[in-house]
């Protein structure tokens, strides 16, 4: 059995060959938030199987948005930290500044 790779991540290819399929193929997504939504409306992958009717596709999104190794923030979890002492490895977010120079480093002159 073949396996297909799509990786929803932008990259600076040149030229692209076009993605053949074959017969009993699995198609594996892999991406963060863009293919994470497509998990909730299955449009992408029914209009795989109905241009590909007759490859008998398996289709496996393993996208997901806004996790790291250390980092896994999600509502059902009482801390976001994958494993105790995760913080270390993660800088605190407070203290970057914007792009429209807010926060606690804020610069005193505008950018030119």
């Amino acid at each position: 059995m073949a396996l297909a790779f799509i990786s929803l991540v932008s990259t600076n290819a040149q030229a692209s060959k076009p993605l053949t399929v074959s017969k009993d193929n699995s198609i594996v997504l892999v991406g963060n938030g863009l293919g994470s939504r497509m998990m909730q409306f299955g449009f992408f992958e029914t209009q795989l199987h109905i241009h590909l009717d007759n490859k008998n596709l398996v289709i496996r999104n393993m996208c997901d948005e806004g996790n790291t190794p250390g980092f896994r923030p999600h509502s059902s979890r009482p801390n976001p930290w994958a494993f105790p002492g995760a913080e270390k490895f993660h800088p605190p977010l407070s203290t970057k500044t914007d792009r429209w120079r807010s926060g606690p480093k804020a610069p005193s002159k505008p950018y030119r």
